[in-house]
This record gives C-alpha cells, structure tokens and sequence, in this order.
C-alpha cells in the first residue's frame, strides 16, 4: 500500500510538468501547474494570491456590471477580468489556466485586454464566449501595467553608474526602507521612472556592485540594474543621464513570467539576446543553486555589446558541473561569429539527452521581440517546452 501511494505521488508530480502552448509565431508560453503539495523554489518568488481583503460586492445576472463590482471580483471565491470592454468570470478556469492561477489572480478585477493579447492567440479567444458575463458599464483601469498608482512607487537614489559599453550602463539605486527587505523573485523585475518621466519600464536587477559600493552600504539595501539606452526611448536615456544622488521611481518586485520549480526543471535551457541576459543570469543562478543544470546560450551583435560577461563566468568558476555559457556574435565573420538559429539550437546537448528531457527540461527565451519570436519558434519546433519573456 505504501509503494502504492509512492506510485500515486510520483504521478501527481508528473501531471505537474510544465506543458506548452504555442500560438502563433512569436508567442511560446509554458505553464506549471503548481498546486498545493508543491512549494515554489526558494528565491523562485512567493506565489500572487487573491486579495485576502477584498470582498465582491453583490450582483446579480441583469444588473449593470459597474466599475465597483467588478474591481471587487478579485478572489478565488469570483475572479473577474475585463477584456475589450466585455466582463469575463475566470473563477472556474482558475485551476486549469495553463498559465497557473496566480497570473490570472494578479490581473483579477482590472482590464487585462494588453496583458491578454500579448500572450494568448485565436484558440484561446475562441474560448471567450464559455466565460462571458456581459458588457462593462462605465470605466475602469486600463491595466495593471498601465497604473503607476497600483504599483506603489517608491524613490531610490542613484548611488553609483558605470558604463559598461557605450549604450549601457550599470546603476545602483540605494532602496527606501520601504524595501529595504524586499526578496526579489528569481528572474523577475522591478518598475523604474526616472526624474520627470511619465512613463517606466521593467528592469531585471544583477549582482554585481563594486566593493567599494557595497562597503559603503553596509548598512543599506542596493540593488544595480544594467540599463540599454535606446535614443528614442523615454526612460532609458533618462536614466543614463541622470546624476549620482538623482531620485528614480521604483515599485516592484515583479514575477517573473517563468517559475523555476526544482522537482519540474532538472535542466534549463536559457536563450537570450542583449539586455535580456540580466533575467537569465538570476534563473541560472536559481538553477544551479538547486543542483540543476543550466546551458547559457546569449548572442550579441559583438564581444563588445556582450552585458554581464564578469558574473557568468563567476557562475561557471563556481558551479563548472552544473553550468555553461556559450556566447554568439552574429556581426563577426565565422569562424568567430555566426548566427543564433534553429540549427545551432539543434546541437545544444541538453536536447539530446534523453534523461534530462525525461525529468524536467526548460527552456526560457528573453531578448528583442524578433529574437524572441524566431528563437521561440525554432525551439518549439525542436519539441523543447518554451517560455518567451517579453
């Protein structure tokens, strides 16, 4: 009876593998399906939970569907979102959203048309009508992403930059003591609005302020950011022109779109491309940690605008079993440079492995959105379970 139950608990964790959904070209998505039985990695971020303070107001089929009502229909008891206009009562779908409940939770009771969008294709909208309620009335958030007031800004202070390459930069905020104990999620992101701006963007923090930094801060939470300056972006070439003592904005942490589970992922397969190597760094860290495995394959246009070479190759000194970085440069001529491609992916040893693959395998995308989309693909079509993060 005992090996019985052994048996049964093995099958519940194999049900739990992360599955993939793929629509349309430049969207790949896994979910893992974490239920009570199985707690979160440790530095993989807590869960989002419902509001335990919130209560839905009363209504009833054939009442108008106000502002208030649904705002208050963020709780497992009635999960509601708004989508172009249109109510939709997700209470029922909670556990089996392939994305998990807690994303669906976390969007509860605003306007999620973007979020939606964004990652969801023609299969999924097609399912829309199942969960209809009816039609809005009268205006409610746009969006999570889009009310600054949600996200509970706070003001850092910009305690060191560097350049690392001529279009970015590192730069350590000093955090408020409002979050001075914050846990930031493995590969998640904190919200940042420079001085001035109407606007923020997301920022994956990294590890790797100087000595002299963090002696000086002893005492004070820090984290450092590498930010690329886009010249006709907003908040990037704000930030880089900003000045040491300057107040930025910051809320967060934010989780991030993939959740590394240890008993699920036995093996990662990170891809990424300019900037999106800083979430990368965090889930090979996270990996490695948990004596996973982790293969690293980040490109650059050169060696130059390679970002966070220092803290990968730290990471392989540390854990030479677990972990491995390979770096393309596709603006190079071979034999030194050459392009990131489904071929190349091919021949990434974790994919021919049959006993990784049986245990868990991963793999995560984060870089431009054509890379992502490309990339992407190209993993799906080697039958690899794949998350984009955008």
């Amino acid at each position: 009876q005992q090996q019985g139950a052994r048996r049964y608990a093995w099958e519940e964790r194999l049900r739990q593998v992360p599955t993939l959904s793929l629509q349309g070209p430049a969207l790949a998505t896994v979910a893992v399906r974490r239920e009570t039985g199985v707690p979160p990695a440790r530095g993989a971020g807590a869960p989002i939970h419902a509001d335990a303070s919130a209560t839905p107001l009363p209504w009833s089929p054939g009442e108008p569907l106000t502002a208030a009502v649904v705002a208050s229909s963020r709780t497992r008891e009635r999960c509601w979102v708004v989508l172009s206009g249109k109510v939709y009562d997700a209470t029922g779908f909670l556990d089996e959203h392939p994305g998990g409940a807690n994303i669906v939770l976390q969007h509860a009771g605003t306007d999620a048309t973007r979020e939606f969008d964004l990652r969801h294709g023609v299969a999924a909208r097609n399912q829309l009508p199942n969960f209809y309620v009816g039609e809005l009335a009268g205006p409610l958030h746009n969006s999570i992403a889009d009310s600054s007031e949600d996200k509970k800004f706070h003001a850092a202070r910009i305690l060191q930059t560097e350049q690392i390459t001529p279009d970015t930069k590192s730069i350590v905020l000093e955090l408020p003591h409002a979050l001075a104990d914050v846990e930031v999620f493995c590969g998640g992101h904190f919200l940042l609005k420079p001085p001035g701006a109407n606007i923020f963007r997301s920022y994956t923090p990294v590890d790797c302020c100087s000595q002299s930094v963090a002696a000086a801060s002893a005492q004070r939470r820090t984290l450092c950011f590498v930010i690329k300056r886009y010249p006709a972006g907003e908040v990037s070439p704000a930030l880089h022109c900003a000045p040491l003592g300057a107040e930025v904005l910051i809320a967060g942490p934010m989780p991030c779109g993939f959740t590394f589970v240890p008993e699920h992922h036995r093996a990662l397969l990170l891809v990424g491309g300019g900037t999106g190597a800083a979430p990368l760094l965090s889930l090979a860290h996270a990996a490695a940690s948990a004596q996973c495995r982790a293969s690293v394959l980040i490109s650059d246009r050169t060696a130059e605008d390679a970002l966070l070479v220092r803290e990968f190759e730290q990471l392989v000194r540390d854990h030479p079993r677990l972990v491995s970085v390979r770096r393309l440069f596709s603006n190079l001529s071979p034999p030194r440079g050459c392009r990131l491609d489904a071929e190349i992916l091919a021949k990434e040893p974790l994919l021919a492995e049959r006993g990784v693959a049986a245990v868990g395998l991963a793999a995560v995308v984060c870089g431009p959105p054509s890379f992502n989309s490309d990339i992407g693909t190209a993993l799906q079509s080697l039958g690899c379970h794949t998350t984009v993060l955008s």
